[in-house]
């Protein structure tokens, strides 16, 4: 069966006839159908917009920049996602931006749970405030994988334009679309790039 398969029927095996499953981004739409049939309640995790209003994002922010698009939105991602979310008797959304993108993609109002994520404060340096005397030196952080879809070659162009005396650091892993001449793009006085680090060691950065 493979591992993927071992855990489904694990999971198939696990649930009762009156519980709740709870899936994370990763939709296994076969499995979704198998407890849907036994009238089983699905609830989605959903993290990021729906994909097809990523793509077309992606697409228009690709041919902005002049960069050719790399991204794996294809029709069929797309049409299993529409597929989990018509199993879905109920769909977590933490943001307008995501809910917006679930009803433009046909997502009934009602299946929507309306929530936000927090933060984690020990992931902060203690008194971290205190500690930040006034200065005319400017330092900026941005924590992520570094792609055209974080947008981080437009806080690279703002940055420029803006001439500020500082420090703009890029921490995260660089997507391939920034390799090779498109590494301009990420190009500035003041622009670091970090590379991925650890969450703890952000606090420290």
């Amino acid at each position: 069966l493979g591992l993927q398969g071992r855990l489904e029927r694990q999971f198939d095996s696990a649930m009762r006839d009156q519980d709740l499953a709870w899936f994370w981004p990763g939709r296994v739409v076969p499995m979704a159908r198998r407890l849907k049939d036994r009238g089983i309640k699905i609830v989605a995790e959903v993290i990021n917009c729906h994909q097809a209003t990523a793509r077309r994002i992606l697409e228009e922010g690709y041919q902005r920049a002049g960069i050719s698009a790399r991204h794996t939105l294809t029709d069929a991602r797309i049409a299993d996602e529409n597929e989990f979310y018509r199993l879905a008797d109920g769909i977590f959304s933490p943001s307008p931006m995501v809910t917006a993108s679930l009803l433009e993609n046909g997502v009934p109002q009602a299946k929507i749970i309306e929530t936000s994520y927090g933060w984690a404060p020990e992931l902060m340096p203690p008194n971290l405030g205190e500690r930040c005397a006034e200065s005319d030196y400017l330092r900026v952080i941005t924590v992520g994988t570094v792609c055209v879809r974080k947008g981080q070659h437009l806080l690279v162009k703002a940055w420029n334009a803006a001439g500020v005396r500082g420090e703009l650091s890029l921490v995260g892993w660089m997507g391939a679309d920034f390799a090779g001449r498109e590494s301009a793009f990420l190009a500035g006085k003041g622009v670091r790039l970090n590379g991925p680090v650890q969450p703890i060691e952000v606090g420290r950065l």
